[in-house]
């Protein structure tokens, strides 16, 4: 699903959840296994041997977001815990323009007969972003 913006914090909380998700499966799937002993109960999700293909093919997709999004949060690096903001390409001309307008550099009640080549400003505000892929998406966020 394509969003506007993402907010890392939202995907941090979302990796946490499939995380727990995935764990309370494997603990459930083999929970005799882990009673007789023959595996660990798994407490955290780096402890999780997937060398069992049958239950990874079932998780398959939940470990796949997983996965971009640990990729995503080495891309945009230590900011991502704190909260970046990720503008979908589609929607970054109408991001500077509120950012523009939020900042109070273009009054909101500009008259409609005068035109701003909101594309060309937004190609000048890219300048300070960073382009990155997520899930067969671009997006922009403030490089630090």
């Amino acid at each position: 699903m394509r969003h506007t913006t993402i907010d890392t914090r939202d995907l941090i909380e979302r990796r946490d959840e499939l995380k727990q998700q995935v764990i309370d499966a494997f603990n459930e799937e083999f929970e005799e296994e882990i009673d007789k002993g023959e595996i660990e109960e798994v407490e955290y999700y780096e402890d999780i041997d997937f060398t069992i293909e049958v239950f990874k093919e079932l998780w398959d997709d939940e470990i796949t977001e997983i996965e971009d999004i640990d990729i995503l949060e080495e891309e945009v690096g230590s900011e991502f815990q704190h909260g970046e903001v990720l503008i979908h390409e589609d929607y970054f001309e109408e991001y500077t323009q509120d950012l523009l307008e939020d900042c109070g550099y273009i009054p909101r009640d500009l008259p409609s007969w005068i035109k701003i080549d909101w594309r060309a400003t937004a190609n000048n505000v890219k300048q300070d972003y960073t382009e990155s892929g997520f899930q067969g998406e671009y997006y922009y966020y403030r490089a630090h």
